[in-house]
């Protein structure tokens, strides 16, 4: 029998990984290796005071010229602080930025090194593969367990006259290195590990069963979905555990590749309109919908969550796959819970009338929808959504 089953695929992985404990510590060789001089910094405001940090940035300081510190306090960027921010760097040498934080503080760094020579607002970019020439290169170095954007080529922005959210997308997003050092997740707040770990699960399972995925894709995806689900609730239980945080992040990086390479799908998708309108913050706003679109699509006949089901702890492998796959919905449903995510329209504040704007929402994302294992229709994302509210 076919190893691949017949599988033909392109996989992509073009950053420099340096994971470990201490590899913060690698950067100013990194910045030696690839002969850069000119560094920028973005930071997030939360993580400039901690030892790692402030070590790095002193030796960057000492040894290269430094052409310029942005420290981002804002969650969810929208295109005109990106302007405001690159404004630091206008008529600057600037061959690499060093991005450091979550997921919106790297997609920052990303923004501004790609357009950091342009005059136009960073609005006009908005879209895939818009910018034309490279900028800065990249070496992203998070400080949450999550987005996956230290190895992705997007870089994500509130619109916020059409209050969507899009991205500036594209090869020169896409980080030279990353640099992923678990110490740096230890003093993340619960309520930042809750959100940053349920955004990794959410691009773990989409990425696992979106239409776009690949044996090799699978690989990353399904080694992400027992990193986090199993690490996670170790994580809270023992905050000060490395070994668990060291498998989060993991988790959360394998995510990422996976999903660049499958594909995403719908809760990942509804984020975005809860995120603009509600102010939920990313991670929880798709771990609630997560549980909510396996559900539906185990209703329509897909039993294709088994595998994710088996790397559960505890999972029973005698079971088939219809029963695996609802086995599957049942213990993400109770984890999402277990972490303080809701799973309910109502647990994010919004009410029955909420439901058809949402709706409407749903019905501009059907690219997301399309790389779904299951075909749902407008109603059937209406059925799901009222069912959410009660």
């Amino acid at each position: 029998m076919s190893v691949t089953n017949g599988d033909s695929f392109q996989f992509r992985l073009k950053t420099e990984i340096h994971f470990g404990r201490s590899a913060t510590a690698k950067v100013p060789d990194l910045l030696r290796k690839f002969g850069f001089r000119h560094v920028g910094v973005t930071i997030d405001g939360a993580v400039q005071s901690q030892d790692p940090i402030v070590a790095l940035l002193e030796s960057v300081g000492r040894d290269f010229e430094l052409t310029g510190v942005v420290v981002n306090d804002i969650a969810e960027p929208d295109y005109e602080h990106l302007d405001r921010c690159r404004e630091v760097f206008v008529g600057k040498p600037l061959d690499v930025m060093i991005a450091i934080g979550g997921g919106s503080s790297l997609d920052l760094g990303k923004g501004i090194s790609a357009l950091h020579r342009s005059s136009f607002p960073a609005i006009q970019y908005r879209g895939s593969d818009l910018v034309k020439e490279p900028g800065a290169k990249i070496i992203a170095i998070p400080t949450t367990a999550g987005s996956g954007s230290e190895v992705t080529p997007n870089a994500v922005f509130t619109d916020s006259r059409e209050r969507r959210k899009l991205g500036i997308n594209g090869e020169f997003d896409r980080p030279i290195a990353a640099v992923l050092d678990p110490v740096l997740t230890a003093s993340c707040p619960r309520s930042v590990t809750a959100s940053s770990g349920m955004d990794a699960l959410v691009h773990a399972v989409e990425s696992f069963v979106a239409r776009g995925h690949s044996t090799m894709s699978r690989l990353f995806s399904r080694e992400a979905f027992r990193l986090v689900f199993n690490q996670l609730p170790r994580v809270f239980e023992r905050p000060d555990d490395l070994a668990a945080r060291e498998g989060l992040q993991l988790g959360a990086l394998y995510a990422g590749i996976a999903l660049m390479n499958a594909g995403a799908g719908p809760a990942g998708a509804l984020s975005y309109p809860l995120g603009v309108h509600h102010k939920v913050p990313h991670g929880i706003a798709g771990g609630v919908f997560l549980a909510r679109v396996a559900q539906a699509n185990v209703a329509h006949g897909f039993s294709g969550y088994g595998e994710l089901y088996d790397v559960m702890e505890g999972a029973d492998h005698s079971l088939d796959a219809v029963a695996k796959s609802r086995r599957f919905v049942d213990a993400v449903l109770s984890w999402t819970q277990q972490i303080g995510v809701p799973t309910t329209l109502r647990g994010v504040g919004l009410g029955a009338s909420d439901v058809p704007v949402l709706a409407a929402h749903a019905r501009g994302l059907r690219a997301a929808f399309e790389m779904n294992p299951v075909s749902l229709s407008d109603r059937d994302v209406e059925v799901m959504l009222e069912a959410m509210i009660s």
